[in-house]
């Protein structure tokens, strides 16, 4: 199956049937766990989705989430984004897979004292996740939970810094990720200035590219066509990949801005490619 041909085939937006609770349908309560992070020497905090009928005497693939600037693990969960309805009602109607889905503080600060911000510091922060994530949070959910692992099955998503943390992170270990979503990933994986701040670039024009001898099954870029967050940022992303070979999907969301439509179609195109 060519995961981009299908896709595009798509709604370019969330129906908003699969948005509402029906009747006679279990919806799930994500469950807010503690564990302790050795790279950032302290007690974090994740939630956790389970599908509906969750039987630990199977096993299910994950799908990481992360959030954005100024946020933490309960962003995706806001009522606005309707996330579990979509969650469940993909499952039910045999759209998607039965998975686990994680949502991580991904603001990783080694020291307790730093507070989020539009600075150097916290964007340090943000892209020490990758740390936490591979030899914290995924041994933790491994060993806690009943999950399928390997790449084909480890799906990884994120929403504005989340965005770019989910490409940075897909990019440098495609080992550990065959599905990776960026939905209106922020500035800063190039070097670049916005209005924010400038950013130093996590990777130069020609090494934006997987840095190993690997790549994801299904890369998907998305953000709304009257973003005025991260405006033109996603859509360079793309440009460069290009350029680069790199295979991804790239597309705009109607009507969205820096919200709750971008997030909605993102998940719900993502979580239809993901562990296909």
């Amino acid at each position: 199956m060519n995961l981009y041909q299908t896709i595009e085939s798509l709604e370019n937006t969330c129906p908003d049937s699969l948005c509402k609770s029906k009747e006679n349908i279990k919806y799930p309560v994500a469950e807010h766990v503690k564990y302790y992070s050795n790279t950032c020497k302290m007690d974090r905090w994740f939630n956790i989705l389970l599908p509906p009928d969750y039987d630990s005497s199977k096993k299910y693939p994950v799908c990481y989430a992360l959030h954005g600037i100024m946020c933490n693990e309960f962003m995706f969960l806001q009522k606005e984004n309707s996330l579990e309805q979509i969650f469940t009602n993909l499952i039910e109607q045999k759209l998607t897979k039965e998975m686990i889905v994680v949502f991580p503080d991904i603001f990783a600060r080694t020291d307790p004292a730093l507070e989020q911000s539009f600075t150097i510091p916290v964007f340090k922060a943000y892209d020490n996740f990758i740390n936490e994530l591979t030899d914290d949070l995924m041994p933790y959910i491994q060993k806690n939970y009943s999950v399928l692992t390997g790449k084909e099955n480890t799906a990884l998503v994120g929403f504005s810094m989340g965005g770019r943390e989910a490409i940075y992170i897909g990019l440098t270990r495609p080992d550990l990720f065959d599905y990776i979503g960026a939905i209106s990933p922020a500035p800063g994986l190039l070097p670049s200035k916005d209005k924010f701040a400038e950013h130093y670039g996590m990777f130069t024009p020609q090494t934006f590219e997987y840095q190993k001898d690997d790549k994801a099954k299904f890369f998907m870029i998305c953000t709304g066509d009257d973003d005025k967050v991260v405006v033109h940022f996603p859509k360079s992303y793309h440009d460069e990949l290009i350029k680069n070979n790199v295979e991804h999907l790239f597309f705009e969301v109607k009507g969205a801005d820096h919200n709750e439509i971008a997030i909605k179609s993102g998940l719900y195109h993502f979580w239809q490619a993901a562990f296909k």
